[in-house]
C-alpha cells in the first residue's frame, strides 16, 4: 500500500508539474541556485537511470546542451555521435546506459557549451547523480552539481560537492572536473596553472560518496597504457 501511494505521488509530480523547458537558463544562474532546490522525479522503478535523473534536472535547470543530448539520444541506451561524422548532430553526444551510466555533450566545432553527467549506486539503495557544466563563450568556469536520489520519495536532494575546501596548487589555476572513466569511478579535479602545468586531485568513490585520496601529476590510468585519452575529452596522463 505504501509503495502504491509513493508511485501515485510520483505520477502526480510527473503530469501535474511543469513540462520540459525550452527557455534555457544561463549557467551562472544554475551555478548560484542549484543547491537551494530539491527536484521531484517521476520513476516507476526501484532505481532511476541516468536519463531519468538528467531529464528531471533539466526540468528544473534547463540548458541547451542537455536538451541537445536528450533530443539526439531519444530512447536509445547507447549513443556516440559527432558533428564531424553525423550530418544531423548538433554536437558530440555520448550516452552509455548499458555499462557505465554516463553521458556527455559538447557542441562540437562551436565549442561553447559542454556537459558531463554520471550516476553512482549507493550502498543504501539511493543513487548519487552528478553533472558538470561549462560555457566557454561567456567565460563561465566549469562547475558541478551533486544530488542524492531517494527512490522511496522520488526526490533528488542537493548535497555538498566532494571537493569543497580543495587546496589548490596554484592560486590562479583553471579548474576542470571529470566524473570517472568506465569502471573507474574516481572523481578528478584537474588544475592547470597559467603556465600550462597540470595537477590532478583524486577523489575515490567508497560506495556512498567521493573522498579525497591523493594529488599528483597523473590523471586516469588506462588499461592499454597509451598516453592519450578517448574522444570524450578525458585528460591526458
Amino acid at each position: 500500500m505504501k509503495k502504491a501511494i509513493i508511485l501515485l505521488a510520483c505520477w502526480a509530480v510527473a503530469f501535474g508539474g511543469k513540462g520540459m523547458e525550452t527557455d534555457f537558463m544561463p549557467l551562472a544562474a544554475i551555478d548560484g541556485g542549484w543547491k537551494s532546490e530539491r527536484i521531484q522525479v517521476y520513476d516507476n522503478n526501484e532505481t532511476a537511470n541516468l536519463m531519468t535523473l538528467l531529464k528531471a534536472f533539466h526540468t528544473a535547470w534547463p540548458t541547451e546542451a542537455v536538451q541537445s543530448l536528450i533530443d539526439e539520444a531519444g530512447d536509445r541506451l547507447f549513443v556516440s555521435n559527432d558533428v564531424t561524422d553525423c550530418d544531423d548532430c548538433s554536437g558530440h553526444t555520448y550516452l552509455d546506459l548499458e555499462d557505465f551510466n554516463c553521458a556527455s555533450f559538447d557542441d562540437g566545432m562551436l565549442g561553447t557549451q559542454r556537459i558531463e553527467a554520471r550516476t553512482y549506486e549507493r550502498e543504501n539503495g539511493h543513487t548519487l547523480f552528478a553533472i558538470c557544466l561549462e560555457e566557454t563563450n561567456v567565460g563561465q568556469m566549469p562547475f558541478c552539481c551533486f544530488y542524492d536520489y531517494d527512490p522511496a520519495t522520488c526526490t533528488m536532494t542537493p548535497e555538498e560537492v566532494p571537493y569543497a575546501g580543495l587546496k589548490r596548487k596554484w592560486s590562479d589555476s583553471r579548474i576542470d572536473y571529470y566524473l570517472g572513466f568506465e569502471y573507474d569511478l574516481t572523481l578528478i579535479v584537474h588544475e592547470t596553472s597559467p603556465n600550462g602545468e597540470d595537477w590532478f586531485h583524486h577523489y575515490y568513490y567508497n560506495g556512498m560518496r567521493h573522498v579525497y585520496n591523493h594529488s599528483g601529476e597523473n590523471s586516469y590510468t588506462l588499461d592499454n597504457d597509451e598516453d592519450e585519452m578517448d574522444d570524450m575529452g578525458w585528460p591526458q596522463e
